[in-house]
Formats: C-alpha cells, structure tokens, sequence
C-alpha cells in the first residue's frame, strides 16, 4: 500500500455533489466529497460511491483511508452496488454489473476452492439482481476491475437495483 491518501473525482450524485470539492462552512453542509445529504445509504455518494471513486488496492484514498500516526488506516466502509447484466461461471465466476453512475465493472470471485459464502449464493447470480460489495477495492493495472476474494463481504438482492435503491428510501 502507498503511504499517501489520495482524492478521487467522482461521478454526479442525485444531492448535487458534481465531483468537484467544495470548501464547507462553519454550519453550511454543501455537497463535498466527504459528505452526502442522502440519508439513503445506497443512494449516497460516500457510502455508496461510483466505481471511479472506490481505492485501488494499492492506492488507498479519501474518505476511506486516512494517514494516523505513521501508517494508512481504513476509517470509513463503503459500498459498491450494481445490477447484475452478465454471469459466466467458466472456470470461475464473473459478474459483469452496471453502477448506478453507468459503469460497467467485471467482478471476478477468487474464492477458496471449498469455501461457500455464507451472505449469498452464486445460484442468486442473475441477470437483473443487484450485487452490493462492501470495502471493494480496483485492481489490475490495464483492466482495472473487481478481483473478489471475500464472499462473506457480497450480498446479491433478488431485485433491480432500482427497486432496491427506493425500498432503502426513508
């Protein structure tokens, strides 16, 4: 891991947060980097940020990861949700899936051989149904995308992502 935090331009979020960094004021929450007015987690530029905005593995960034006494700590989770608009399970599952920032990410599962996950199952894995990842990070280096090691960090929503997004709405 680097030893500095980087910031990240995002995509536009539904609170008006256009990925350009606006100095807050005492008292005055404006839409920033750090701060989204969504109270609906997956519809909340932080929590549950564009594809562009989640760290790499070998980068970490802003908000997540910040520089505390001497070394890179996580300090906030996130989340990357998407719907699912590919399967194929070759020799190891992949999920191709569309980020509600329209983005089109390849999510391949480098899971132990006999290890089942235990937050959903690779039967759920349907055209349609909407995948949330928490703490994803990118890697490679040409084709950067989702190597995920962690089943146990993956849920799959037997709906759209749509229809997840307003039934999480308060």
């Amino acid at each position: 891991m680097s030893q500095q935090a980087e910031a990240v331009q995002i995509k536009p979020c539904s609170c008006g947060f256009n990925g350009q960094i606006v100095t807050k004021k005492h008292n005055d929450r404006q839409p920033a980097f750090d701060y989204c007015p969504n109270l609906n987690k997956l519809d909340n530029h932080v929590d549950c940020p564009s594809f562009d905005a989640i760290p790499h593995e070998d980068k970490p960034c802003k908000p997540y990861w910040r520089f505390i006494r001497d070394s890179i700590k996580q300090v906030r989770h996130w989340c990357l949700m998407g719907e699912i608009e590919e399967v194929s399970r070759l020799f190891r599952p992949h999920l191709s899936i569309r980020t509600r920032f329209n983005e089109n990410v390849l999510v391949s599962f480098y899971l132990e051989r006999h290890s089942t996950p235990l937050t959903f199952s690779f039967d759920d894995a349907v055209v349609g149904h909407t995948i949330l990842i928490m703490d994803a990070e990118k890697q490679g280096f040409i084709n950067t995308n989702i190597e995920q090691e962690f089943g146990d960090l993956v849920v799959i929503f037997k709906c759209s992502m749509q229809t997840q997004v307003n039934h999480a709405r308060p």
